[in-house]
């Protein structure tokens, strides 16, 4: 038999655990493997698959660039608007991380939004004015 607190007692991980408690970590070590990767393709460029890509991203890099600016631009303020809004309301928009975390799977169409419960709150401030 094995005791409770042996079978619930949660894996550490050693080389992990400290970017699992830091979800910042997490994105800036997303965004390095990212850089890396790009590096790494432009060592392969003996290949000419390889060498056609890295000329298509050099050819593609300013609009690629504009792109990412603007859309950059666009969805952070829509999480500032949903930080602002539904930050008492919801647990999910309580911090800035988690409310990025959610816009992008707003983006993505994998959310979990209570339509019902900001109907409700929207038809509370509504009720007291008709009176």
């Amino acid at each position: 038999m094995v005791s409770d607190s042996l079978y619930n007692a949660r894996p550490r991980s050693i080389l992990w655990g400290p970017i699992q408690r830091n979800e910042v970590l997490l994105y800036m070590l997303g965004l390095l493997v990212f850089w890396s990767t790009m590096k790494f393709i432009k060592l392969l460029r003996f290949n000419k698959v390889m060498s056609l890509l890295g000329s298509t991203l050099k050819y593609a890099s300013s609009s690629l660039l504009s792109f990412s600016i603007m859309f950059l631009i666009l969805f952070f303020a829509f999480v500032q608007f949903f930080y602002l809004t539904y930050n008492a309301l919801f647990r999910t928009f309580s911090t800035l991380v988690l409310t990025t975390e959610e816009c992008l799977q707003m983006l993505v169409g994998k959310f979990d939004f209570n339509v019902s419960r900001i109907m409700e709150i929207f038809t509370c401030h509504n009720k007291g004015r008709n009176r």
